[in-house]
């Protein structure tokens, strides 16, 4: 039977510059797909918050930037978009994503375009399949996507589908992630320090607690088989 991760990530007072975020004009929270540029985008009352995105340039997808309603960004741009006096290390930290770093011996937490070509065997990647559903709300807009954990030699071992609820509320901005991970192959998610919520704040939030960001990670179990 299918078991559920449920996260919840609550910025008080919470897009890319460039994109078409910032264009949509319809109030409540809008939840626009856009498969030809890789990208979902939500907005709230018509300022952008976040987008999800599955750039080849990843190995995953992630939410990415994260705004709040005032207009800060609270992620960092690299490697998506650098920006002046940003550290450039960890190039798979980007946006807000959900992996791990040892399933059956692959690790998908650490994997990037910067791991050399004899140490990709052993990385595993998530891949964007499906944009089940979006829907849109004057309080809460959501989005139900499919992905395929796949490890380095190339086998499917993990079917991901994750439910994100965006919430608007008085002072906040709220993403809640329910993941359900079915087996395709026996998965054994072996003991590790690097997983599963990440999320990589800009340069100045690293120093400074200029904004609060609460996350609450409830307990789950893993994973259910096909069987």
């Amino acid at each position: 039977m299918p078991k559920l991760l449920v996260l919840s990530l609550l910025v008080p007072g919470f897009g890319l510059g460039s994109s078409n975020l910032a264009n949509a004009a319809d109030k409540g929270v809008q939840v626009v797909a856009d498969e030809a540029h890789q990208r979902v985008d939500i907005t709230i009352d018509g300022k952008a918050f976040t987008s999800y995105i599955w750039p080849t340039s990843l190995k995953k997808p992630v939410l990415y930037p994260l705004i709040t309603d005032e207009g800060i960004t609270v992620t960092r741009g690299y490697p998506l978009e650098p920006r002046p006096g940003e550290r450039v290390d960890h190039p798979h930290h980007a946006g807000m994503w959900f992996n791990y770093g040892n399933v059956n011996g692959f690790d998908f937490w650490n994997n990037s375009d910067a791991i050399k070509p004899e140490g990709r065997s052993k990385m595993g990647s998530i891949y964007q399949k499906k944009i089940v559903s979006t829907k849109s709300g004057a309080n809460q807009g959501e989005l139900v996507v499919e992905s395929l954990w796949v490890t380095g030699e190339g086998k499917d071992i993990l079917k991901d589908t994750t439910r994100y609820v965006f919430t608007k509320r008085k002072g906040a901005r709220v993403i809640d992630e329910i993941t359900t991970l079915q087996a395709l192959d026996k998965a054994v998610f072996n003991d590790d320090k690097e997983g599963v919520l990440g999320m990589r704040v800009a340069e100045q939030y690293q120093r400074r607690a200029a904004v609060t960001i609460a996350i609450l990670t409830l307990p789950y179990a893993c994973c259910s088989s096909r069987s």
